[in-house]
């Protein structure tokens, strides 16, 4: 069951275990502590000895993040340590010779903290858990009869209790653990946490409780209380300092030595190929048990006859109702001995095993083997198959446990779906069409959460199906024409569909432009996918725009609100947004001054500058320590270096005490980019240009505003232009209702007829 749930279940049953907030003092121990706190902490463990420890780990990584501890003083108040060691300077620090109590095993818990104590740790754990199930036992029989406070233990003696159970068995009281799996390295206090104030107290409520929870079980566990004195014990009792008891030896589970019916079929099997007159058939219908067998082993527990005067043998009370297992070995079909499983394999072999005496019923002949580890009966066909398919059927039944819906284009394939779906990141358990919805099955609650703010809505409509498939259906469109027509190209065609264009295309045209199957194609000519234009001149691209993907991160001085802090982080902050902000408007109005003029500027000629991140801050009340923020630069390709040099004086102009308070980090770059040379006569240019002539296209050469996977192709030397056959249409790359004419579309077709035939004509 969901945790959240039980805990609501058990929060309206039992009250919450709440301690004054007089009767202790929770301090974060962090990089942030201040001396005065520091020495006040040292000096309240200098009079203790005695403390309760507890962990928790990260949610994201599972990785230790804090340590609490509960220190037991002579007097009140005590002290809540928590440790936060993420937000821990580099520094080594030890625990001295103390007890410290737990609730598990904290040695194993510790490990992976080694680097703060002298491992191992001098300091006596001891470990509460393993003593609570026989605390309770010894509880129940302490309190009178008529004592109806605590039902009997739904546990047995050996069995480990939780602290939230053993703690509600004990004082009826609830500890709220919805706050176990948290962000604790995202750090508790106010200063350099990314967590809310509400969140931030939630998870320091549940550590403080969590660690005094297992204060409040040591000394009724080590001093083994009634239920009488747990109850009217006072919190002076139990956080003050008191005589160290050892805890009671924990019980050793009671042996039951099962009696066991001998398998009549698998002896009968076995006995009936031996030829010996003194063996006897038995009947399929007769049952034998162990006593018909043998005498009863009653000396199993003899005591010492020499201490005995009267030469009698003494037995104790269970001397007839359990059998020494090194006496007797038993068979039968849910425990099968290794050697039965191996005497099944074969009826010859189960004859001479016999025979030879391989079958051990004495386990005196040969001890060891009892030892052996055995060997799981196999299962059949049918049997496997059973289970197989009552597992489909229970993980079927959990395909659409939790789920989300999507409205969907009829076109839209499950293949195509499930693609869409791990673009956005959607672990998904099944997915199904129903209606006009697909339904998308996923494993948790949070997960259906998670997704529903990632997936956008309308990902499966029309204009995403057809999202960038114009130019791809024209080309196929335009060769099945030719083929059609019984054309012949004197120069192969190849046709290539590649992956993560839309993601920058490392994984794609990157990856294949390399590989010796790419090489050995021999490519003479690249025609890439270009822009739609609003006018009737088609736009023809021969190079794309350098993207920089840059992400600047500025440190500075924090505090309160109220204090007039100097060199701040918001200080450097503005100062970089606003020279980048500048160089955007010196771009932008050299590109509206020449639309006035007989060459006007295009977009690709000018180089854009965007804010598009900032992050910072926790809280209202404190001046941030840090900002982060995030630009992304598309740059002209004979502008590049220029730019760069222009960052970095940006960099050593912003007011600082020291470099390191800038750091920038270059995300995405994609250094300089090669055009493809358009001056220069060639057969491929002379070929495009003549079919564009044929067909009555007016053409304008520019550079590609964003980016396209022939840039790649540009760089190692392949001649590339970017051209989409698109004209008055508007530009709505990525918005929504972005649509083609079919008139356009159809004429399109016609366009690349005719480039394919002229590109394809003739050799070189």
């Amino acid at each position: 069951m969901d945790m959240v749930i039980v805990n609501q279940r058990l929060k309206e049953i039992y009250p919450a275990f709440v301690i004054p907030e007089t009767s202790y003092e929770v301090i974060l121990v962090n990089r942030y502590m201040s001396t005065e706190v520091m020495d006040k902490v040292l000096n309240h463990i200098n009079d203790c000895y005695q403390y309760s420890v507890d962990t928790e780990s990260e949610i994201s990584n599972h990785e230790l993040s804090i340590i609490q501890f509960h220190t037991i003083p002579r007097t009140l108040p005590s002290q809540v340590l928590i440790i936060e060691l993420s937000q821990l300077p580099n520094r080594e620090s030890h625990l001295s010779r103390n007890e410290i109590y737990s609730w598990g095993d904290m040695n194993l818990e510790l490990e992976s903290a080694n680097y703060l104590f002298a491992w191992p740790i001098k300091s006596e754990l001891i470990n509460l858990q393993p003593h609570f199930p026989g605390c309770t036992a010894d509880q129940r029989k302490l309190s009178t009869s008529s004592c109806t406070c605590h039902r009997p233990s739904p546990y047995n003696e050996q069995q480990l209790w939780s602290l939230q159970k053993a703690f509600l068995y004990s004082f009826n009281l609830f500890i709220d653990k919805t706050s176990t799996m948290s962000h604790w390295s995202y750090g508790l206090s106010s200063i350099g946490s990314s967590l809310t104030h509400a969140q931030r107290t939630k998870m320091i409520n549940y550590a403080k409780y969590d660690v005094m929870a297992v204060t409040y079980l040591i000394r009724p566990i080590t001093e083994q209380w009634s239920f009488t004195r747990t109850k009217e014990s006072s919190i002076e009792e139990m956080f003050i300092t008191f005589q160290s008891t050892r805890p009671p030896p924990l019980r050793q589970p009671k042996s039951k030595k099962k009696k066991k019916n001998i398998n009549i079929q698998k002896l009968s099997k076995i006995f009936t190929s031996i030829q010996d007159p003194d063996y006897e058939l038995i009947s399929s219908d007769d049952e034998i048990y162990l006593n018909q067998l043998i005498e009863p082993n009653d000396f199993r527990n003899e005591q010492n006859n020499d201490n005995n005067n009267n030469n009698k043998i003494n037995l104790l009370q269970d001397q007839t109702e359990s059998i020494d297992i090194d006496y007797l070995s038993v068979m039968n079909d849910d425990e099968p001995l290794q050697v039965i499983d191996e005497l099944g394999q074969d009826d010859d072999d189960q004859v001479n095993s016999v025979n030879n005496h391989s079958v051990v019923v004495d386990g005196m002949n040969n001890p060891n083997e009892h030892h052996q580890q055995r060997i799981k009966k196999k299962r059949s066909l049918q049997a496997k198959q059973k289970k197989n398919r009552k597992r489909n059927n229970k993980l079927r039944s959990l395909r659409y446990k939790y789920y989300l819906t999507r409205s969907y284009y009829y076109r839209f394939k499950p293949r195509i779906v499930k693609k869409v779906l791990r673009y956005y990141g959607v672990q998904y358990r099944h997915i199904k069409f129903q209606d006009d919805r697909v339904v998308i099955g996923v494993k948790t609650d949070k997960a259906r959460r998670d997704y529903e703010e990632i997936l956008p809505y309308n990902c499966f409509n029309t204009r995403n199906y057809w999202r960038f498939r114009s130019v791809g259906i024209q080309y196929l469109e335009a060769i099945r024409r030719l083929k059609t027509a019984k054309y012949e190209p004197k120069r192969t065609i190849h046709c290539l569909f590649v992956p993560d264009e839309e993601l920058g295309g490392a994984t794609g045209m990157k990856i294949l432009r390399t590989l010796d199957e790419f090489k050995d194609l021999n490519v003479g000519f690249v025609l890439d996918e270009g822009l739609a234009s609003e006018t009737d001149v088609f736009q023809v691209f021969y190079g794309d725009r350098c993207g920089l993907g840059i992400e600047i991160t500025v440190k500075g001085n924090t505090g309160h609100v109220s204090r007039l802090i100097e060199n701040t982080a918001a200080e450097k902050a503005q100062f970089i947004i606003n020279e980048m902000l500048k160089y955007r408007t010196d771009e932008k109005e050299r590109f509206e001054k020449s639309q006035t003029t007989d060459k006007p500027l295009q977009l690709g000629n000018i180089t854009t500058v965007n804010l598009t991140k900032m992050n910072g801050g926790v809280q209202s009340n404190v001046v941030p320590n840090q900002y982060t923020l995030g630009f992304n630069c598309r740059i002209e390709p004979n502008n590049y270096n220029l730019f760069k040099e222009f960052l970095n004086d940006l960099i050593q102009r912003v007011p600082k005490e020291n470099n390191d308070e800038i750091i920038i980090n270059y995300v995405r770059d994609s250094g300089p980019l090669m055009l493809t040379d358009i001056e220069k006569p060639s057969w491929w240019l002379n070929s495009f240009k003549r079919a564009c002539e044929e067909m009555k296209c007016k053409l304008n050469w520019t550079i590609f505003p964003a980016a396209t996977d022939s840039r790649f192709l540009r760089n190692i030397g392949y001649p590339a232009i970017g051209f989409s056959p698109m004209i008055n249409t508007p530009i709505l790359l990525h918005d929504h209702n972005e649509y083609l004419h079919k008139d356009v579309f159809l004429h399109g077709i016609e366009i690349y007829v005719k480039l394919i035939e002229n590109l394809t004509s003739e050799t070189i």
